[in-house]
């Protein structure tokens, strides 16, 4: 009774975190079907709380799709046609973005590299009425401001001469923007020039937030650098070579709610008429940040659609901040649990994984923890041990495996023998006193 009453009480030192960190890894790779590797678009999981689903009490947007996620988790938190087939636009240079710096991160290209720019590129050259970054003879460009000029006036010129940068030609670097969707696993992506010109290139709004957070996860620092700056100016002095004295043009961005929205810091904007007017938005306030992608906005007129977009991008991002809450979900572990027959007394029960979960602003959750009492070595690192449930009105909504954060091998025979006599007494005892 004695050695029994000791063993329970005795708790054992926690796993170092790199332990901690191996025990993750292990049960990670034995549950492949969570993770969501960068190489793969992440998966966006649909909004499944009672009574607000997928966002029934957000506000009415104008345009024909929609969506709206977490960038940390990819929870959905509103959405609306959001699966229907729609001409990207402009929104497509945020894919040929995506291919040159995947390309400059592979060591193929640098940002201070000098671009060629062939006639296809010259402004002159570019069809009527559209954007422009005012690239043309006698200019001297680097990459660096070739993806700013896409990134903030949405420069079809600049989307060319990218193209003959990485690929040589227009239809190569489509082909390398299309390899890249696919391996992300987007299926209903596809495209056939790498400006936004053209009505068949296509997408949904849903496809378009899944690659919007692979993105910004492997290219967080583009933000600042492209996608948060409200002017633009070229050429500039140092872009002329000699005997050329062009005057630069002054632009603003065309997403105008990069100063109008609090913590808006991108994406892009899209529009033709085929398409009607697009955009991707990306918000964070308070280090929480948020995904919005609409699609298929009415307009009679350029400054009626760019104002309806503004609206509704404005109401979704201003209702889920105040609206949700973003909690980390590990409140009630890591928990000292008992090991029987083991060359160590016991082990820490911890999370599988630092989780996060949104939650109407409204709602309190019940937390639930279930874990194994009586665990008989050996066990292994990363092994399940236990289970934290979050519960709403008896439903559970979202789960926490809890596994174990360090191996423990069978002890000799005599302590196997004392403790399994141990663990029997202690089992006896709970089923007399509860």
């Amino acid at each position: 009774m004695i050695y029994t009453s000791v063993r329970l009480s005795n708790v054992v030192s926690p796993a170092p975190y790199a332990m901690e960190a191996l025990a993750r890894s292990v049960y990670l790779n034995t549950k492949q079907t969570i993770i969501h590797p960068f190489a793969q678009a992440p998966e966006l999981s649909p909004w499944n709380w009672t009574g607000q689903i997928k966002g029934r009490d957000a506000p009415p947007v104008h345009a024909q799709s929609a969506i709206l996620v977490s960038a940390l988790t990819g929870e959905i938190l509103f959405e609306q046609n959001a699966d229907m087939l729609i001409p990207p636009a402009s929104m497509t240079k945020l894919v040929g973005i995506y291919t040159a710096l995947r390309a400059v991160e592979s060591g193929e290209a640098n940002l201070n590299d000098s671009v060629n720019l062939p006639p296809e590129s010259w402004s002159r050259n570019i069809p009527p009425g559209s954007s422009l970054m005012f690239l043309g003879p006698g200019q001297q460009v680097s990459l660096d401001e070739i993806l700013e000029g896409m990134a903030v006036v949405s420069g079809n010129d600049a989307a060319i001469a990218l193209a003959y940068y990485i690929s040589g030609s227009v239809p190569a670097f489509v082909e390398r923007m299309n390899q890249e969707v696919r391996r992300l696993g987007l299926l209903d992506t596809h495209f056939v020039e790498p400006s936004g010109l053209s009505e068949h290139n296509q997408t949904t709004a849903r496809e378009f937030a899944s690659f919007s957070r692979v993105y910004i996860r492997e290219f967080p620092d583009a933000l600042e650098r492209y996608h948060a700056k409200t002017r633009f100016a070229h050429p500039q002095p140092h872009n002329l070579l000699p005997g050329h004295t062009e005057s630069p043009v002054y632009q603003r961005a065309t997403n105008t709610m990069l100063e109008t929205l609090s913590g808006c810091d991108g994406l892009k904007t899209g529009f033709i008429y085929e398409s009607g007017f697009n955009i991707t938005l990306t918000v964070e306030r308070n280090g929480i940040r948020y995904i919005a992608v609409l699609m298929g906005g009415p307009g009679k007129s350029m400054r009626e659609g760019s104002s309806l977009r503004s609206t509704d991008g404005t109401a979704l991002m201003d209702w889920v901040y105040k609206n949700r809450n973003v909690r980390e979900t590990v409140e009630s572990v890591p928990i000292p649990l008992t090991v029987w027959a083991g060359r160590e007394q016991g082990l820490w029960a911890i999370p599988a994984g630092s989780g996060y979960l949104i939650t109407p602003a409204n709602v309190e959750l019940a937390i639930k923890t279930k874990v194994n009492h009586s665990i008989t070595a050996p066990i292994n690192a990363g092994e399940q041990v236990g289970m934290v449930k979050y519960t709403l009105n008896g439903e559970t909504v979202h789960t926490v495996p809890l596994i174990a954060d360090r191996n423990i091998s069978t002890a000799s025979l005599p302590i196997q023998f004392i403790d399994w006599l141990a663990e029997r007494v202690s089992r006896h005892l709970s089923e007399i006193l509860f």
